[in-house]
């Protein structure tokens, strides 16, 4: 440990003040349309306390509260459902109250000592994987993980001089602003790369296709088979394919379960090139399809559609595309049934499906056009996914040098960590 840095704990420099869990509790008959907010954990985001959705309170409610007020710089923790989950109270908010899930900490006021803590250095220790081994040294409780106030007292953390933690402060917050924007524009290029596919897929497979006469899904297939309705099991002898193996148009094999059935291996076995159609769950994922490459031996669960195409008709790769585009998708979207957070579109409303069907050969032509843009995507995506999960590396590989005494007479050691990372 530097010269100048002690050992100490949360408790010994803040204040600690849970919410108000008595009778005047706040109620969905006390929340107004605009009066003082009144912060759950959804309301922490990044660090940060949201006024996004926010519930209000009364003037006359939040007096009644015998605890758990709140006020600006004050950090507000999550200690039950998303535990650890925190956001600094900004400017724009005076005062509020807390719910029962959260703890307002305050840094003291009167520790007028060399070794107060700081907002900002509070922040940052809250985002750390220091912190994070103190919540998993510390929480309880099975289903639900929790920490008790007297839990997050004791968390151990190494503090130097306000001085020191100040220009340490200035070195992240600088720092994690050029992250941020790295992250920016990895997210954004590929959000560039994917509309582009999408612009392609609306162009080659709707509009360049008007000129051809519009038939339905059915008429071009030969039928619309569900799978099986068995229960999978994590080993067996054959795979089963479920909604979440269909990705980006192919089978993804991650986690995969089992089936041993000899009955459903013969009834249900995929052939190469068979399109599947994911026809009930949530409505994000109603309708995502995906092409079977007969790579190895597999069954399909129920929830899913086997599209029989006739080949004289279609080509597979082309109505995978056609599936998958944004626009059939949307159509989709009109169609399926619904029911408590789930919806459907069955096979006869699939086979109903509008489609134009240009000559085979073009239609392989446009296939290959189209799958040889999205794989650029998909590895386009890869390449960001490590990017980003460097960048999450990059932002904890600083934090461990700030609270390790790494970070001090100047921001050598973050830029240069940050030169490696191509940031």
């Amino acid at each position: 440990m530097r010269a100048g840095w002690i050992t100490t704990t949360l408790g010994e420099v803040c204040l600690f003040e849970n919410g108000d869990r008595g009778k005047n509790y706040p109620s969905k008959s006390d929340y107004v349309n605009d009066g003082i907010p009144f912060v759950n954990a959804g309301h922490l985001k990044e660090g940060k306390v949201s006024l996004e959705g926010m519930n209000y309170i009364s003037g006359d409610c939040f007096n009644r509260l015998g605890s758990g007020k709140f006020q600006t710089d004050d950090v507000l923790f999550c200690l039950r459902g998303s535990l650890g989950k925190f956001g600094v109270v900004g400017p724009e908010i005076a005062r509020g109250a807390v719910a029962s899930s959260l703890v307002i900490v305050r840094p003291k006021s009167n520790h007028k000592t060399q070794h107060g803590i700081s907002v900002g250095f509070m922040s940052h220790y809250l985002s750390s994987s220091f912190c994070a081994e103190m919540i998993a040294k510390f929480a309880g409780g099975a289903a639900q993980p929790n920490l008790g106030a007297r839990d997050l007292k004791r968390f151990l953390l190494f503090l130097p001089p306000l001085p020191e933690q100040a220009r340490i402060v200035a070195i992240l917050d600088e720092a994690f602003a050029a992250i941020a924007t790295a992250t920016a524009h990895a997210e954004q290029n590929l959000a560039n790369a994917q509309e582009l596919f999408e612009s392609c897929c609306s162009r080659f497979i709707v509009e360049d296709s008007r000129k051809y006469k519009q038939v339905t899904l059915g008429d071009a297939c030969k039928g619309f088979h569900y799978g099986t309705s068995r229960k999978s099991a994590p080993q067996g002898i054959v795979p089963v394919v479920r909604m979440g193996n269909l990705q980006d148009g192919e089978i993804n094999w991650n986690e995969p379960v089992y089936t041993s059935s000899d009955d459903d291996i013969a009834k249900y076995k995929l052939n190469d090139r068979d399109v599947l159609f994911n026809r009930t769950n949530s409505p994000k994922h109603v309708g995502k399809t995906a092409m079977f490459r007969g790579k190895r031996a597999a069954v399909f669960a129920g929830y899913l559609i086997r599209v029989a195409w006739n080949a004289d008709q279609l080509d597979p790769n082309y109505l995978n595309l056609f599936l998958n585009s944004r626009s059939v998708r949307a159509y989709g979207k009109t169609v399926m049934s619904w029911s408590i957070n789930q919806a459907n579109i069955n096979a006869t409303k699939l086979g109903r499906y509008p489609i134009r069907l240009p000559p085979l050969q073009e239609q392989k032509l446009v296939a290959e056009k189209l799958m040889s843009i999205r794989n650029e995507v998909v590895s386009s995506r890869a390449k960001v996914k490590v990017k980003l999960k460097e960048l999450l590396s990059l932002k904890q590989s600083l934090l461990h040098k700030a609270f390790t005494g790494q970070l001090t007479a100047n921001n050598k050691a973050a830029d240069r960590t940050l030169a490696e990372a191509g940031v």
